[in-house]
């Protein structure tokens, strides 16, 4: 949803039937809020919507080897300033270990 502070009312940004959308973020000149889109998993999916029209751009789609990025249930994809997509990804590990003490 978008808050138009003149109008004082809200608007429909980005209209989804799932609950896969999340991470908003405004781009740097304020004409697109870059969003992350869960419903495409496995892969990472960071989508764009222009702010004048409502237009959805697909900006990047990645399939991350060995599933999750590790940030609780899904992932975690972003633009950096000029755009880019960033991603975060977990590579580590929980492993348990057992010693044998003298």
């Amino acid at each position: 949803m978008e808050f138009n502070q003149q109008t004082q009312k809200w608007s429909l940004l980005v209209h989804s039937n799932t609950l896969g959308i999340g991470w908003p973020k405004w781009s740097g000149d304020s004409r697109y809020v870059y969003f992350t889109n869960w419903a495409q998993s496995p892969t990472h999916v960071l989508d764009r919507v222009r702010v004048t029209d409502r237009k959805i751009d697909r900006v990047a789609e990645i399939s991350v080897p060995e599933g999750l990025t590790g940030h609780f249930f899904c992932g975690w994809i972003t633009p950096t300033p000029d755009g880019s997509p960033i991603l975060l990804r977990n590579a580590g590990s929980m492993e348990i270990y057992s010693v044998d003490l003298p």
